[in-house]
């Protein structure tokens, strides 16, 4: 008995083992950092430590990277678009799936606070590129815009292409195109605002939160 004790422990250690090679394998990178300022985080689903990202990390599907106070960050995706946070902010990497081959681009981000750059540089025909937040849904058509999040409220302003902005609740209406030059602002369960030219200084100010080399 002493014998199948010790034998059924073998093998449970060994199955235990295996499980955690399992956990272990490694995640498929689908952008790294090209630029950081400060100390940026990463936290993906299942695994129950942040890490510490650094110049030439690798980011992975469902990745939520957050930034600290006076910190930066610049994501070189797969398909070369440019992702870059600005200080307090926190962005995960929903989906991204780029595959030329096959003509599919499935790009969705969820944004949750913070201020965000986003400069798309290959558009499939069909490919989807959108990013969420607490209220509001924008899908892009090629094009290089800015995001700034924040407790229920979300602001778009497009600098080059075209951006669709929706309310995230399909009940509420009113689906704004913002072209070159013009943003919006969403506040709570309340429709887009009609597309709107910023101030100068407004505009600068998003520049500046996410500015890198």
């Amino acid at each position: 008995m002493k014998q199948l004790g010790n034998m059924i422990g073998l093998v449970c250690w060994s199955l235990l083992g295996c499980a955690t090679l399992t956990d272990a394998q490694p995640l498929t990178s689908i952008g790294r950092v090209t630029a950081l300022e400060g100390v940026v985080m990463s936290h993906h689903i299942g695994r129950s430590e942040a890490e510490r990202l650094y110049s030439q990390s690798p980011v992975h599907q469902e990745d939520r990277i957050q930034t600290m106070a006076a910190s930066k960050v610049k994501l070189t995706m797969v398909d070369d678009t440019v992702l870059t946070l600005g200080p307090e902010s926190s962005l995960r990497l929903t989906e991204y799936v780029y595959s030329p081959s096959t003509q599919r681009q499935q790009s969705v981000l969820q944004a949750f606070v913070g201020t965000f750059s986003i400069a798309v540089q290959k558009v499939l025909p069909e490919g989807v590129f959108e990013v969420h937040t607490s209220n509001a849904v924008a899908a892009i058509r090629g094009t290089k815009w800015m995001v700034e999040v924040k407790p229920e409220a979300t602001a778009v302003m497009v600098l080059r292409g075209q951006v669709i902005v929706r309310h995230a609740q399909p009940d509420i209406g009113g689906t704004v195109v913002l072209n070159a030059g013009e943003g919006m602002d969403m506040r709570g369960n309340q429709m887009p605002t009609s597309p709107q030219t910023w101030s100068a200084a407004r505009v600068e100010a998003m520049r500046q939160a996410t500015t890198m080399p």
